[in-house]
């Protein structure tokens, strides 16, 4: 966006939102060695509006003469702790969203919303900013009016219900033995008990009426559909439902079963009503709790990672050190525990933002393509190279690679990337031109990579290389005062994404999460919670939903069970036994097992198995 494109001007001066470009003097090294006070302190008195159209100006009381040119701490001469707090957080971030009160000219108050961004030049240097705000002062003082109004119309209200309070709380207590015999049609019968006369009085008021006569359609439809399921099923069947009472809206549930002998002319069935009121809205205070909770915990979590334990406070110190530099970083950690979530908030969190992570499977890449995958190739390279092809590396350049599974690269691979690593330059497949990149490099792994150097599996010099600054994400079994903030983010998650009525898990069932080992981490926790939304009816999830557990110490195997990896190795040996060694072709052990020759092939690397030599 260039502040001095005249072609701007028609937009924006027709635009009913303020709009303006504040320039400074100086282009500004905000991530310099100096201090950031002083840098602070430069910006407020050399940070200059530019540009700027009517209705900003009409915001502030201004004229254009008076707006251009005048700096943030002239603007904020009021306050000046509240300008450079959220000056410094702007620089930090590169954008920011305010809803605030701020001062027009005159010196009276405007409520503003507002959007900014800054502006960088090619070194990353800050060389101003471009800003859109509404005034919503007036939308303001309307919801201040409207909420002295309802005060206004709650305290009336009270003082009417306090007279019929008392005889709707002898209703409502009698609910749960108010039961009627409901026809198929929807049409009430005849009253079959009642626990005080009043009741049978108004029960008698519903006879030979229908659901359609007394209720609003929805509910009235919801009503026939759960008699009529009722009769077709056989089962008994529950719907909650809302009403307006004199004592204001109340909850109720209703339950319908088949009458056991056929007693009327029409089809029947038992229709009961209780009061669940009170239920609902502790429900909805838990709700509210979790909520508060969680914002008050919004210090405790980085970017999109959720953890309040000290494991996690220990992860977010680490990527808050070491991704406002250019450092190698090596993620270590189990299967499930969100590796690439942290290399996403280390490049977040960088110089490097605005550009792109590539992200990067290791063990999925094909062998023979891994080198052209990274690296890119020729036109001509091999078959089928029809034109040249950037790598990962290149589309990363001034940005960040995130290396996953960095312990599957072949080690004639490793060789490749150490020079990358070292030299920040590489060569296309095929090619004789060396091409330069500035590239971040993140890596992860769940193996013990020192211990594949000791097994000659991993080389040394690239190990070392990576491990200039190892962050090792710990196992869920080791962040257990986390499994409650996450089991409520998953469920909020997964209820909004697929529209189903699950809102909170039951303490029981929170408990139940707590004493599981969780040996697939955090993905396995979300697994079982994205089934147990799509299974549960209600609001709140229980055991049920969740299913069998295994519990115990998931780090000690039953005695001479193989595992899942001792498995897939013994398979892939009888497989290769009973083909003589062959791997490919319509008689290789690939194709009995239903697998391609490349993903066999990387799967026997893993496992450690050679082709028998001819």
């Amino acid at each position: 966006m260039d502040p001095t494109d005249d072609r701007l001007e028609l937009f924006f001066s027709q635009s009913l939102d303020g709009f303006f470009f504040m320039m400074l003097d100086e282009p500004l090294a905000w991530t310099d060695g100096a201090s950031k006070d002083a840098l602070l302190d430069y910006a407020l008195d050399h940070h200059r509006v530019t540009k700027v159209n009517d209705a900003m100006l009409k915001q502030y009381g201004a004229t254009r003469d008076q707006f251009l040119g005048i700096t943030p701490r002239q603007l904020f001469a009021h306050d000046l702790d509240y300008c450079r707090r959220v000056w410094r957080e702007f620089f930090d971030r590169g954008r920011l969203h305010v809803e605030t009160e701020e001062r027009r000219l005159d010196g009276d108050p405007v409520f503003i919303e507002g959007d900014y961004i800054c502006l960088y030049d090619a070194d990353g240097r800050i060389t101003g900013h471009f800003g859109i705000q509404r005034d919503v002062t007036e939308r303001r003082r309307a919801v201040e009016q409207r909420e002295r109004e309802l005060e206004m119309q709650v305290a009336v209200r009270t003082a009417e219900l306090a007279i019929s309070e008392h005889r709707t709380r002898a209703i409502l207590s009698a609910m749960p033995d108010l039961v009627f015999l409901i026809d198929e049609d929807g049409r009430y019968v005849e009253i079959l008990s009642a626990s005080s006369q009043l009741l049978v009085k108004a029960a008698g008021d519903l006879k030979d009426r229908l659901f359609h006569e007394v209720f609003p359609k929805p509910t009235a439809d919801a009503f026939l559909n759960l008699v009529r399921s009722t009769l077709q099923t056989g089962s008994l069947q529950t719907m909650e439902y809302q009403l307006t009472v004199p004592a204001g809206d109340r909850w109720f549930e209703g339950r319908t079963a088949v009458l056991p002998v056929d007693i009327t002319e029409k089809r029947c069935v038992v229709f009961s009503a209780r009061d669940i009121t009170d239920t609902k809205r502790a429900e909805e205070l838990e709700r509210q709790n979790v909520y508060l909770r969680e914002e008050l915990n919004l210090g405790r979590t980085f970017g999109d990672i959720i953890g309040a334990s000290e494991a996690m406070r220990a992860v977010f110190k680490s990527i808050e050190m070491v991704a406002p530099t250019d450092s190698t970083v090596l993620i270590l950690g189990e299967t499930g525990t969100g590796k690439e979530l942290m290399a996403s908030a280390i490049h977040e969190a960088s110089r490097r933002r605005r550009a792109v992570m590539v992200k990067v499977n290791c063990a999925a890449l094909p062998p023979t393509l891994i080198e052209s995958e990274l690296f890119g190739h020729e036109r001509g390279a091999f078959t089928g190279a029809m034109q040249q092809k950037k790598g990962r590396f290149e589309l990363a350049h001034h940005g960040t690679i995130f290396l996953d599974e960095i312990g599957e690269l072949p080690l004639e691979m490793q060789v490749k990337l150490l020079r990358v690593l070292q030299e920040q330059e590489l060569e296309r497949v095929g090619g004789t031109q060396t091409v330069k990149v500035d590239v971040r490099v993140v890596a992860a792994t769940n193996q013990d990579l020192s211990a594949s150097v000791r097994e000659g599996k991993f080389r040394a010099d690239l190990f070392y290389r990576l491990n200039i600054f190892p962050v090792r994400v710990p196992p869920l079994r080791e962040r257990v005062n986390d499994i409650p903030l996450l089991a409520s983010h998953f469920v909020r998650l997964f209820a909004a994404r697929m529209g189903r009525p699950a809102r909170r898990l039951s303490p029981g069932t929170l408990e139940h999460l707590a004493h599981y080992q969780w040996p697939g981490n955090v993905r396995e926790l979300a697994n079982v919670l994205e089934r147990a939304v799509i299974l549960c009816n209600g609001t709140v999830i229980q055991d049920e939903h969740i299913g069998s557990l295994t519990t115990g110490d998931a780090a000690q195997p039953a005695v001479d069970f193989p595992t899942l990896e001792e498995v897939e190795r013994q398979h892939l040996l009888r497989a290769l036994e009973q083909t003589g060694g062959i791997l490919a072709g319509p008689n290789g052990a690939a194709r009995l097992l239903g697998l391609s020759r490349s993903t066999a092939w990387s799967r026997m690397r893993k496992l450690g198995i050679n082709l028998p030599r001819s």
